[in-house]
């Protein structure tokens, strides 16, 4: 199947058709406000603005001329997820959509829980930053959370293909950017919180406070999985009643006590009541991983899932891409791409592929136009726990590579600094790396992951870490 290109309502004119409404939205970079004639001329009938939107009199005369309707809201962003939803017939109030949220693991978590209702003979669909499902088919992912006018698009095919479950991404800016407005879940499962978006949010009570709005969007008795390990998720537990709690360094609902968690897999011993039940896994690794599992263990079960279709669900699952994907290359070298790209990441891996190996290299950089107080923390983390540290670019945007460089360099110890190799060609930086590994080493390539592409300024150019690796083995 193919999903429709053209949307009822839609917020970029590629979007826009015979008939189309099209809400003008201030973005960060562009003002949708200069699209309004692109949209008319592909069709659009209605044109929504914000009140305070000024039109030139040329534009008001084409739309009265053309009989085109325009409608003033307060704000464009709410109006586009009311319309989309009303436009599509409110798909989402005829799924059970599950909402994943938390600063690390959202992706990993869907993943394992789409792939637990499929196994349970759910008919599922996911959205994620990496791919959209719906049943077999895959689509292209852009955004974490999508815009609502894709959002709704897509609810209203999952309802025409019989789809029961919709396991999603929720971030933070899906809910303060309003693309979650009118969706309410039926479960969520929130994994973990820490820094980020220091670019978009002021603080990160800030950010704190914009990820627990989740919290309003659940459906009456719908079950809340929380990580009770996480310091910042022990206040969600005292600011909200009727949690269901997941732990393993703490007292929990459903608790997993770790046999094994290396980069051969991990076992654990869950449990929950008065049952206990050992999962294996030789894919999903490491501790960090196994909270994920808890997490999505405990939403499967209160679901309704059987707990052995559970556990055999998770054992028999495969591989996220891009994240802790393993290449074993023919030099004893083992390269790691991971899509890791904050401090709390970067601390979570490095310790557990430190306590493989003898000789850890990683290949970084840190995208431009985001977060700058990471990076020193990134690159003190990297010098802390690397035997060599490859400096390259990612993403740079409309930064100057080397100023990013640098800012990452300042975390990094003066009796460390020997150890860094600057190379802002990520290709050759990836070359050079598994090129000086010993063997039983290990080189993680961070921050990438899935993405293909390369962003320099607007130009936007296709690199894939996982191509440049498979060209070495």
């Amino acid at each position: 199947m193919n999903l429709p290109k053209i949307f009822k309502v839609a917020c970029h004119t590629d979007n826009v058709g015979q008939g189309s409404t099209f809400v003008a939205v201030l973005g960060a970079t562009s003002n949708g406000t200069l699209y309004i004639n692109k949209a008319l001329d592909r069709g659009a009938t209605t044109v929504v603005v914000e009140h305070d939107v000024q039109l030139d009199q040329e534009l008001l005369n084409r739309c009265l001329k053309e009989d085109i309707s325009i409608t003033r809201v307060d704000n464009a962003r709410l109006a586009l997820a009311q319309l989309s939803a009303k436009a599509y017939d409110n798909p989402a109030d005829k799924l059970k959509i599950i909402g994943i949220t938390g600063t690390k693991g959202k992706t990993t978590s869907v993943y394992l829980l789409h792939h637990v209702l499929k196994q349970a003979g759910k008919k599922v669909a996911m959205l994620t930053g990496v791919e959209n499902k719906i049943g077999d088919e895959s689509f292209s992912a852009q955004l974490t959370t999508p815009h609502p006018d894709y959002i709704h698009m897509f609810f209203a095919q999952c309802v025409g293909e019989g789809v029961e479950y919709v396991v999603m991404e929720a971030s933070a800016q899906g809910f303060s950017l309003h693309r979650l407005e009118t969706i309410f879940f039926a479960a969520m499962v929130f994994t973990n919180f820490s820094l980020e978006h220091s670019e978009f949010y002021a603080d990160i009570e800030d950010y704190f406070e914009a990820k627990c709005q989740i919290f309003e969007h659940c459906r009456e008795n719908a079950p809340r999985i929380v990580n009770a390990d996480d310091t910042w998720v022990k206040k969600i537990m005292s600011a909200y009643k009727n949690l269901i709690t997941t732990g393993i360094s703490t007292n929990a609902a459903i608790t997993g006590r770790l046999c094994r968690a290396d980069m051969a897999g991990l076992k654990m011993d869950i449990t929950y009541g008065s049952h206990v039940l050992t999962l294996e896994s030789n894919t999903v690794v490491g501790s960090y991983n196994a909270e994920n599992i808890l997490g999505v263990f405990a939403c499967a079960l209160k679901l309704g899932i059987d707990p052995e279709v559970i556990k055999d669900a998770l054992e028999s699952f495969r591989v996220v891409p891009g994240r802790l994907e393993r290449f074993e290359l023919d030099n004893e070298v083992v390269v790691v791409v991971d899509y890791a790209h904050n401090p709390s990441s970067f601390q979570a891996l490095f310790s557990m592929l430190h306590s493989n190996t003898k000789d850890l290299s990683v290949v970084f950089g840190c995208g431009g136009g985001r977060d700058t107080s990471k990076r020193p923390i990134m690159g003190e983390l990297a010098a802390r726990y690397c035997n060599k540290v490859y400096l390259t670019t990612d993403n740079p945007r409309n930064e100057d590579p080397e100023s990013i460089v640098q800012d990452i360099l300042l975390g990094i110890p003066n009796e460390k600094q020997g150890s860094v190799v600057i190379e802002h060609d990520r290709a050759k930086a990836i070359a050079r790396a598994v090129q000086n590994a010993r063997p039983g080493g290990i080189v993680a390539i961070l921050g990438k992951g899935p993405d293909e592409y390369q962003l320099v300024g607007s130009t936007k150019t296709f690199f894939s870490d996982k191509q440049q690796v498979r060209k070495l083995c």
